[in-house]
């Protein structure tokens, strides 16, 4: 069966600058920001060079770079979501087993 995709422009982000939306724009200036300050660091020079660089790539990657309809910053947050919840649930799983065994 073809997979039928409804087109409410509605349902999506709204589009600000440069092809994004407005929080993850705000995060291509961050990383802009902190690429900047890297190039002002006291560091050696070609270190300055190298963490600016890395820092432009992530950020690039982060907000450009869609994986199944979502951006990576997008899967981060949700990764980070994950990750954060996943001890109170095991916390959970054990009160609601009452014997004191885990389920995970």
């Amino acid at each position: 069966m073809p997979r039928i995709r409804f087109s409410d422009p509605q349902d999506r982000e709204d589009v600000i600058a440069l092809g994004l939306p407005a929080g993850r724009l705000g995060l291509a200036g961050v990383g802009l920001g902190a690429a900047l300050e890297a190039l002002r660091a006291p560091i050696p020079t070609f270190l300055e060079g190298a963490l600016a660089g890395l820092l432009l790539l992530s950020t690039a990657a982060l907000v450009w770079v869609r994986w199944q309809g979502l951006s990576l910053a997008g899967w981060a947050g949700r990764a980070a979501c994950f990750w954060w919840r996943r001890p109170r649930a095991r916390e959970v799983w054990q009160a609601a087993d009452g014997d004191g065994r885990s389920l995970g």
